[in-house]
């Protein structure tokens, strides 16, 4: 029901094929388990030999070239079932609605179980292995469930957030306007740096997208 992005967290929006193509390399395969775009860096750096220091995603080259059954490069040692195939938390975030519409932020955590919550003004809660299309909120009937849940925003902000804000040059603000990914900013993209928003953080007031 979302016309393009950027705006909500349901999966209809943030889900979306990853395709890695490096003939000779990478054999035809599909991998359900989902990743994120953080990965995609470190795993094409990792393809090509070169040196990439810093990076938060996991590295998804051994399992692309067929040296592990899953997803390398985890935090925690869940596996899906797949002996070197380690889960993690995947974490999303819209912001565009705070810093274009002057709206709340959204922020959501998929868990490794399927289970994802939305933070918000309204915290969701889902299923999404038994609810794919995010129709039955679990939050209002297991408040303590998604409480536990919200706290692990916090810990994030190391791992998402700059430790400086970046100044760019009015050539490079073209070069990035010139890829299409640059929309307008509204006003608070042009306040001081307490605006920059935390992983989790919700300020009072603002509208629910």
């Amino acid at each position: 029901g979302e016309p393009t992005h950027a705006l909500q967290l349901y999966d209809t929006t943030v889900r979306v094929p990853l395709l890695f193509h490096q003939p000779g390399r990478i054999a035809p395969a599909v991998v359900p388990e989902p990743v994120s775009l953080v990965d995609v860096a470190p795993t094409v750096c990792a393809l090509v030999g070169a040196e990439l220091e810093g990076a938060t995603g996991a590295d998804l080259s051994d399992r692309l070239l067929g040296r592990l059954p899953g997803i390398a490069g985890a935090e925690d040692g869940a596996t899906d079932g797949d002996e070197g195939a380690p889960r993690r938390p995947l974490y999303v975030e819209a912001c565009t609605p705070f810093y274009s519409n002057g709206w709340s932020p959204l922020y959501a955590l998929l868990e490794p179980d399927g289970s994802k919550l939305i933070e918000g003004p309204s915290p969701l809660l889902f299923d999404v292995a038994t609810d794919p299309r995010e129709l039955r909120d679990l939050a209002a009937a297991d408040p303590e469930h998604a409480a536990r849940r919200r706290c692990r925003f916090a810990p994030l902000a190391g791992r998402t957030r700059a430790p400086v804000r970046l100044q760019l040059a009015e050539e490079e603000q073209r070069e990035l306007a010139a890829l299409g990914d640059v929309g307008p900013a509204g006003p608070e993209a042009d306040g001081p740096d307490e605006l920059v928003l935390l992983p989790g953080q919700i300020p009072p007031g603002r509208k629910d997208p």
